[in-house]
């Protein structure tokens, strides 16, 4: 049996109950006609005592959709509740880019949280035509925070419009140096590579951290000296690994800047405790066939992590394919890591494999 949709007269009158799922439903049943005349009656309901009231008026706004719901929700952002101020910014997000043109002019408001809100709704809708605006807050905005927000979303646009800008934040506060740095590296310009290589070594290490993950995202191989400068850092060298293993997967060949290198700083990444570092350090040691590393390697097959197991396994038969150094009773075990390797994405790892595969069969 089809059931008519309940009248909109109905629904006001299930908004004013004081049972909670009758308002709810009420709040639901506004999204589903998609009423404009339900707007300010479901603005009211974003600050009702039940969170799943809240939430549906929420839902039913972004249904009904459009510059009208956004416009309406522009006072919300100066409330004095975080949860109203939030819930406003997500309903701005659901509309997406119906709401670009309210929340760019709200890049000019007099008060900086709302352009920081505005900047980073904008990051997260992700739609290329706030770019230009948003570079202009990026230079313009006095206020430091609202600089960085604009920044951050530019660097989740991509917009690559944005990387002079971005290249020329590169100095004086700190906290913009880091946002800009990381946003160049969300974008993936190499024309970057030489501006982010440029930051002073006696920046702040929070600056250098930002810089060195951007160079590993970008991928060129150009910044490998410069990262292996920083490997004798114990707080950056495991960014260090991870940022030259990044763009050792991008560029093949850059593996061979490595070569002549002090890489001891591996051995210390692969004894560590994060599990990323240890990757990248295994993942280098691998393809750079360092033998030193050979018997912390050997350790990662007896970790719990099956992703660290084959990662050491990866690096071991790269670097030495017999596996003589293994002990007997860990044939079985590395025989079905290898099974597995032997269709690898990577085609090195692939032909170590079979070749080790080849040989523990004719043994």
């Amino acid at each position: 049996m089809i059931t008519s949709k309940p009248k909109f007269s109905e629904l006001l009158e299930k908004i004013k109950s004081e049972n909670d799922d009758e308002r709810r439903w009420a709040a639901q049943m506004m999204g589903e006609l998609r009423e404009k005349e339900g707007i300010p009656h479901l603005i009211n309901l974003l600050s009702d005592k039940s969170t799943a009231v809240q939430e549906a008026s929420a839902d039913a706004l972004v249904k009904i959709d459009g510059k009208e719901v956004a416009e309406k929700l522009v006072p919300l952002l100066s409330s004095n509740e975080a949860s109203v101020r939030n819930i406003s910014i997500e309903i701005l997000e659901g509309i997406g880019e119906k709401a670009m043109d309210v929340l760019i002019s709200l890049l000019k408001d007099e008060d900086h949280d709302i352009r920081k809100f505005a900047c980073d709704t904008l990051g997260n809708i992700a739609s290329p035509k706030a770019a230009p605006y948003l570079i202009f807050s990026l230079n313009d905005d006095p206020n430091i925070n609202v600089a960085c927000a604009a920044a951050e979303a530019l660097g989740k646009i991509g917009d690559k419009r944005a990387v002079d800008s971005l290249t020329k934040a590169l100095e004086g506060n700190m906290w913009l140096m880091c946002s800009c740095a990381e946003a160049l590296g969300r974008i993936g310009d190499k024309r970057a590579v030489e501006s982010l290589m440029s930051i002073p070594s006696s920046e702040n290490a929070l600056v250098l951290l930002s810089t060195i993950k951007s160079l590993g995202k970008i991928g060129d191989g150009r910044a490998i000296d410069f990262l292996l400068s920083f490997s004798k850092s114990e707080t950056l060298r495991g960014a260090v690994a991870e940022a030259i293993a990044q763009i050792v997967e991008k560029e093949g060949k850059a593996i061979d800047k490595l070569k002549g290198s002090d890489l001891s700083f591996l051995l210390k990444l692969l004894e560590g405790k994060s599990t990323s570092t240890r990757k990248a350090a295994a993942f280098l040691s691998g393809k750079i066939k360092y033998k030193k590393a050979i018997s912390s390697l050997v350790k990662f097959l007896s970790d719990e992590d099956e992703e660290i197991k084959e990662m050491g396994m990866k690096a071991l038969i790269l670097i030495d394919p017999s596996l003589g150094y293994l002990p007997l009773e860990k044939n079985e075990e590395v025989r079905e890591i290898l099974e597995s390797l032997a269709y690898d994405n990577d085609e090195e790892v692939r032909n170590a494999a079979n070749e080790t595969l080849k040989r523990l069969m004719s043994d």
